[in-house]
C-alpha cells in the first residue's frame, strides 16, 4: 500500500492532518512508520500493514499533554462479570472499534508533528511545515484518555 493512502480514509469521520507552518515556541514531535506483515497458519503472507504513529516519548507533561489516566478492566473483574452474566442468562456482546484512538479528538492542547518519512520530499515546497493534529494518533501519551473521554460522552447517548 502506498504511504499516501495512510492519509486517506474510507471513513468520513477520520480527517487528514492539516499542514501548517511551525508556530513559534512549539516543539513538534516526530512521526514513525510501523510495518507489519500478516501471515496465515501456513506462514504465507496474507497482507502488509503500515501504521503511522507519533513518537510520544518526545511529549512534555504540562505542555503537550495534561492527563493520561484511563481506566482498564482487570482480567479477574472481566471474568467475574461474564460468569455473573452467564448465571443470570444475560446476552453478552462484544464490541471492537477499528482504529479506536483515531476516532477521538485532541481536546486540551495543540499537537504539531513533523511530516512522516517519505512525505518530506512531496511537501518540500512548504518549508518547515508540520501537521497540526486535530485527532488522537497512536503513540501520543493522551490518546487513551481521549478515547475514554469520547466513549464516556457518546455511549450513554447511544445506549451502549
Amino acid at each position: 500500500m502506498p504511504f499516501s493512502q495512510r492519509f486517506r480514509s474510507d471513513k468520513p469521520n477520520v480527517s487528514a492532518p492539516r499542514l501548517t507552518p511551525i508556530p513559534e515556541n512549539s516543539r513538534p514531535i516526530t512521526a514513525k512508520w510501523v510495518f507489519k506483515t500478516k501471515r496465515d497458519a501456513d506462514g504465507n503472507i496474507v497482507k502488509y500493514k503500515a501504521q503511522l504513529v507519533a513518537r510520544g516519548f518526545m511529549q512534555m507533561h504540562g505542555i503537550d499533554y495534561h492527563d493520561t489516566h484511563s481506566p482498564v478492566v482487570s482480567m479477574s473483574c472481566l471474568c467475574l462479570v461474564i460468569c455473573y452474566g452467564l448465571k443470570l442468562n444475560f446476552r453478552i456482546r462484544q464490541l471492537d472499534f477499528v482504529a479506536a484512538y483515531l476516532n477521538s479528538k485532541l481536546m486540551d492542547v495543540d499537537i504539531y508533528m513533523t511530516l512522516p518519512p517519505s512525505f518530506e520530499d512531496r511537501y518540500r515546497q512548504l518549508p518547515r511545515s508540520v501537521c497540526h493534529l486535530k485527532k488522537a494518533l497512536y503513540g501520543l501519551k493522551q490518546s487513551g484518555r481521549e478515547w475514554y473521554a469520547k466513549t464516556g460522552r457518546e455511549f450513554p447517548q447511544n445506549r451502549l
